[in-house]
């Protein structure tokens, strides 16, 4: 079966001419994106990621349409899936980008969107058998301003950090800040576990703003865990009793060990029943 895309709305099938040379995306990373969780023809999050995407949308000053709405943004979604027969357990890509032209100044702002999705094997979110082995990146640190708490298509850190984990044996890697503060990994949000407190850097460190961050953050309050929002150093992490990364796709991934620091996953495994109740799966 040839899978199709969203292309603004339309479905195709031929995927070989979608972006000309002129398109932003390719031309200068000029867009954000979403990785959305699908399950039983259910968007996990939906409001979450919409209303992040929005946002996103307001700071790059690109102007949606007035049609463009949480409906809109759902029904786009779903005619999708459907069409690629990914119903019951999907990863959606939601890539929107500024309209062609223009150099570094644009010729106009309008939005343009890419939609694509890819079956997964489990509609609910499993947590890892094995923990992960987990780097410190730090040759490139993150800057804190305007567009850190965003998913941009210009990603450049976290392909190096995952080269790096890569090159170096790691499952994945830590990125720090520019104050040298451990702020997420290349693809999710970092929390640790210390004498049952939950701790996780404040969206202003510069971490992005992610969608499981927050409902992981609302479950762990409807259980009467307690959430602070501090910001991470090396030493948080070689006296924390667990780690833990969340992403949308994900869900919660648990770590095994930091350098030579080992964890247990009790918290994680709480929160993953707990996530996969909520999202009724």
């Amino acid at each position: 079966m040839i899978e199709s895309i969203n292309h603004n709305g339309n479905l195709i099938n031929d995927k070989t001419n979608i972006l000309s040379l002129s398109n932003r995306l390719f031309r200068y990373g000029d867009g954000v994106f979403e990785s959305i969780r699908i399950a039983d023809g259910k968007i996990i999050n939906s409001e979450s990621h919409f209303n992040r995407l929005v946002k996103s949308l307001e700071v790059l000053k690109i102007i949606s349409p007035k049609y463009f709405n949480q409906e809109y943004f759902e029904k786009e979604i779903l005619k999708l899936v459907k069409q690629n027969n990914h119903i019951v357990s999907a990863r959606v890509r939601f890539s929107a980008f500024r309209a062609d032209g223009g150099f570094y100044l644009p010729e106009n702002n309008n939005l343009e969107f890419i939609i694509e999705s890819i079956c997964l094997d489990n509609k609910s979110f499993q947590l890892n058998k094995t923990g992960l082995n987990l780097g410190l990146y730090s040759e490139i640190t993150k800057t804190q301003n305007l567009l850190s708490p965003l998913k941009t298509c210009n990603s450049l850190i976290y392909i190096m950090a995952s080269l790096y984990a890569k090159e170096n044996n790691f499952d994945d890697c830590l990125i720090l800040n520019d104050k040298k503060q451990i702020i997420e990994a290349t693809s999710s949000n970092v929390f640790i576990v210390y004498k049952n407190e939950i701790f996780t850097p404040d969206i202003t460190d510069g971490c992005v703003d992610g969608t499981m961050r927050k409902l992981i953050i609302e479950i762990a309050k409807e259980n009467k865990l307690n959430i602070n929002y501090k910001p991470l150093l090396i030493q948080d992490l070689c006296k924390a009793d667990e780690v833990f990364l969340t992403s949308a796709i994900s869900g919660i991934k648990w770590v095994f060990k930091l350098n030579d620091k080992n964890y247990h996953s009790k918290t994680s495994d709480f929160l993953l029943k707990k996530l996969n109740a909520k999202c009724s799966l």
